[in-house]
Order: C-alpha cells, then structure tokens, then sequence
C-alpha cells in the first residue's frame, strides 16, 4: 500500500476515534464503498489486538464482540495458544457498504446464497482475502509465523463473518465457533430448534457450553452431531480458583431486566421502585450500597430516567464486571439472566422476583420453584422488602446444605469438564481442528 493509502487510512483511524457513533458508521460506510474491499481491509486490520505472543504456538483469529471476548481473554490466560482479535461488528458496518439488506441478517442470509447474488458474496470474500493476508503481515511483525491456524467467531449464523468463512474455505482454514449464547429456558430451547431447521452451519467445527445447545444445534439439522463439543464456557474458569483474601460484601444488587426480551418488565419496574425506595431507607447506613447492574449504556440512561429521585448510597453502572460486583455483594436480585448462573459461585443470596409477569410457568423460567432449592423466589413485594432488610443486615455464613443446592442448579445448567478447565477442553477443540487441517 503506498504512502498515500496509508495516510488516508491513518487519518480515517483518526477520525473514527473523534466523533459520535452515528457520524462513526456513516463514515465508515462512505470509506468501503469510495475506496473498496482492499484498503478496507487494511483498516480493518489496522485495529488487530494481539493480547499474547508465543512463537511456537499456533494461531487462532477471533471474531470478538461482547460477551465472546470474556471468553477469549480467559483463553489467552488459560492456553497455549495465540489469540489475534478483530471485531466482528466492524466488518459488518465495512460490509454493509456493499452489500444488500437481504445479506445483511443474522441465520437468514443462508437463504440469499444463490446465483442471484454471487457477485455479492464474491466481493465480500475478497475483502476478507485482503484482510487475512493483512492479518498474516501483522503476525509476522509480530514474530510470529504469519500462519493463521484457525477462525474462532462466536455463533453459527453470524452474517458479518461469512465473508471470512469464505475466504478460510478457499484457503483450507478451519472456521470454528465457539458459540457465546446458552439456552437455559425449555420454552427457548423448542423455539432454536424450530429456528434453526432451516440453517445449516457451513464450517467446520462447534464448540458449546452445555447439552441443551447441543440438542439444539443437532436436532434442528444445523449442525452435525460429530461436530458438536461440550466444552463448558471460558468466562466461568475465573470462578473455580478460590478467592486470593475475603472480600467485603457491602452491595446489594439488582441485575437489570428492564429489555422486554427478559419477559417481564413490568416486574422490573416495580422491582426497581421498592429497590430505590430501600436505598433511600438505608442512605445512612454506610455499610450497604445498592447497585444496579445495566446491560449498557442505553439501558442504565433508561433506568436512571425510570428513577425519580436518587439516593448517595445508589447507583446504576453497566461497566463493572461481574466477578467484582458478585463477590462484594450480598444479595443479588435479578430474573431469567444467564448472569445469575454467576452469582451462584459466590456466598450472595440469590432472590428473583416470582409475582406479576414475572410469575411464570417452568418452561419460561430459568429458575424455577420447583427445581432449583439454591436460590430464593419473592411471591410479593413484601416478600422481597423482606430479603432485601434480612440480607443487608447480616453477614451469615451459607450452610454446606446450601452449597449443595446451588450445586445441583448449576450441574442443570452448565457442564464441569472432569479433570481439567473449560479453556482447556476448548484449547483441546481447537487443536484437533488445527491438527487435522
């Protein structure tokens, strides 16, 4: 690339860094479609992020967006193995330049794989040609081999990694998943089946947190049952070292389900009127804090809108982690959110709401009363002004009686690798691919 290109993409860089997100995309859409697949590529991969190097080690190419990356940072902690990062939403909003609305959807572009838009996927393909072999340049600055060993994206249906999907078929790459999503509700589960009757996953190979994604990929026909791996999930490594020193559990928190998706947000509302209310209460107490924990930012400007009046001792944030959130809490109140898997590591209480729309049959729940002793339902909101007062007063120890009911709620929902992590076993995934190319 001459020294032209490479200011125009050093001063795009620039300018994407500047401005709002709005101004970020159209702009961004505007350089793919003046300039085309080649020097889009190599802005794409001039925003690579190579986390660890090690020379002798293979080479794996992540397509992060959130929730995924959680996963493949405990994989660059927990194996061998070279993880070079590029965000998967940017090819998109790159692509999207180009291409039709019709290929621009999630599981349903399978169906616009026909001659009618060959030219399409033939131009995305080569944007992704051009991007690998920028990707292998880089490696090789980075002293490594400049052999990309595998792709590694985070779902089967994602339309903004066909394109490398393609271009890793042309080059005899494996193009893996290690899927980010676990469905938890039986109700969910019959609905991917459904889904996915459709859809057939055109890699290699899928790696999945738990037998009901399995079932759900395989007895659809998406995927083919040899090429299904329960590996358990990365971002749950973190919980099975014990904690270094005690921390102190000042929080009470409530994990937001304000999205209408969650099923019950008139729940949500109420639940976030007596919480407010409480924090109020309690504002002279020092040692509680109350937290709301948001999805983002879109959904704590929601909730702070949703609140009519503040108190010193609560706030709502979307950046902290979860790990630091759970371990200082003491209670944790929240609804059909795979997020509370989390919090069952942890000595916090566990309260979910079991009254209005969020008083619903098994099938719709995660938890349900009937099967998971380990954590608590409120049938009212005097039920839960209860737990709330009972658990921000005491700083009691769980029984081991306990210890095994959440136990066994967890072996429903999730799988335990025997005799190593889930970075492990996902690091054993990987390699049987690699070995076998």
């Amino acid at each position: 690339m001459g020294l032209a290109l490479d200011l125009v993409v050093h001063k795009t860089k620039h300018y994407l860094r500047s401005y709002q997100s709005s101004v970020k995309l159209a702009g961004l859409r505007a350089f793919s479609f003046l300039f085309g697949e080649k020097i889009s590529a190599a802005l794409a991969a001039s925003t690579l992020e190579l986390i660890k190097s090690y020379p002798d080690a293979p080479t794996v190419l992540c397509l992060s967006r959130p929730l995924f990356s959680k996963d493949i940072i405990e994989l660059t902690q927990r194996t061998h193995i070279n993880y070079i990062c590029i965000n998967l939403h940017l090819l998109g909003h790159i692509q999207s330049a180009w291409l039709p609305k019709q290929l621009c959807q999630q599981t349903l572009y399978q169906k616009h794989q026909t001659p009618e838009y060959q030219k399409y996927w033939c131009r995305a393909e080569r944007f992704a040609a051009f991007l690998l072999k920028k990707i292998s340049s880089f490696l090789v600055s980075n002293g490594l081999s400049g052999r990309i060993d595998a792709i590694l994206t985070g779902h089967i249906d994602y339309w903004q990694g066909e394109c490398v999907r393609l271009a890793a078929q042309h080059q005899k790459i494996p193009f893996l998943v290690l899927c980010r999503e676990h469905a938890t509700l039986p109700i969910q589960q019959t609905r991917l089946r459904d889904y996915y009757r459709e859809f057939k996953f055109q890699g290699d190979g899928v790696a999945v947190f738990g037998e009901s994604t399995k079932n759900i990929f395989c007895a659809s026909g998406a995927c083919e049952q040899q090429n299904v791996w329960i590996t358990g999930a990365p971002r749950w490594d973190c919980w099975k070292q014990p904690l270094s020193s005690p921390c102190k559990k000042s929080l009470i928190t409530l994990l937001s389900y304000h999205n209408p998706a969650y099923g019950a947000p008139h729940s949500f509302a109420e639940v976030l009127e007596i919480f407010s209310s409480l924090a109020r209460s309690m504002a002279d107490q020092d040692s509680v804090q109350f937290l709301v924990k948001a999805k983002g930012v879109e959904d704590q400007r929601e909730i702070q809108r949703m609140l009519n009046v503040t108190s010193r001792n609560l706030r709502v944030a979307h950046q902290m982690s979860l790990k630091d959130i759970f371990t200082h809490s003491r209670l944790v109140i929240g609804f059909n959110s795979i997020a509370l898997i989390e919090a069952l590591f942890t000595e916090a209480r566990v309260v979910l709401p079991y009254w209005s729309d969020a008083c619903k049959t098994d099938d719709e729940l995660t938890f349900a009363p009937s099967r998971d002793p380990g954590v608590a339902f409120a049938q009212s909101p005097e039920q839960l002004v209860a737990y709330i007062n009972t658990f921000s007063n005491t700083d009691e120890v769980m029984s081991e009686q306990e210890h095994q009911a959440r136990q066994l709620t967890l072996n429903r929902l999730i799988h335990f690798p025997s005799g190593c992590s889930s970075s492990e076993k996902v690091e054993q995934f990987l390699n049987h691919y690699i070995i076998s190319r």
